[in-house]
């Protein structure tokens, strides 16, 4: 869940704004005591008091948007009033990686956990996680896990425990989320 979501509805203005700031600044604590960077402790980590708002900004907007096809880095530069290369430096610099590294690995976690939780096919996996095609999503995956999403699902499926023949698919109508029940069909 990204950030943004957790931000209650129904607040005023002014409320939401508070919110939101107190959020980005937690996560920018977070990230100071997770990701690794150029500088920092000694360790190579940055202290929450130096990671720059733009990079915690940006890591949001992965979270929250990483499913859109259309999520590019000078888009997302240009919202965050810095040049793409300068934001590729403060990612870069703060994380360790660059924003397309940070974009692939939260689309590639999505899909890990869709490829065993639900019955799409990889196409619908691909197409969720913001692949425009399944040979995108085959290159990325294979780069990260090593393996093809259809040679990752059964034995995951298997170890969670998920029976194959009476698998669940989570259908979103409406904006509800309702179970049926499916007949394997990769």
């Amino acid at each position: 869940m990204g950030l943004a979501t957790a931000v209650p509805r129904g607040l005023s203005t002014e409320h939401h704004d508070i919110v939101r700031r107190f959020l980005d600044d937690a996560w920018g604590q977070v990230l100071g005591l997770l990701v690794p960077s150029a500088g920092g402790d000694g360790r190579g980590r940055m202290s929450a008091a130096h990671v720059d708002s733009r990079v915690t900004r940006a890591l949001t907007e992965i979270d929250r948007r990483y499913a859109d096809s259309q999520l590019k880095l000078q888009k997302l530069a240009r919202q965050l009033a810095v040049s793409p290369s300068h934001l590729t430096q403060l990612l870069k610099a703060a994380t360790g990686r660059t924003f397309g590294a940070h974009l692939h690995a939260r689309r590639i976690a999505e899909a890990r956990t869709l490829l065993v939780d639900s019955t799409l096919s990889v196409k619908e996996v691909a197409s969720r996680v913001g692949y425009a095609t399944t040979t995108q999503l085959d290159r990325h995956f294979k780069k990260g896990v090593r393996r093809l999403p259809s040679e990752y699902r059964a034995p995951m499926r298997q170890a969670a425990g998920v029976p194959d023949g009476s698998r669940r698919r989570d259908v979103v109508r409406h904006g509800r989320a309702t179970q049926s029940t499916t007949h394997p069909q990769d």
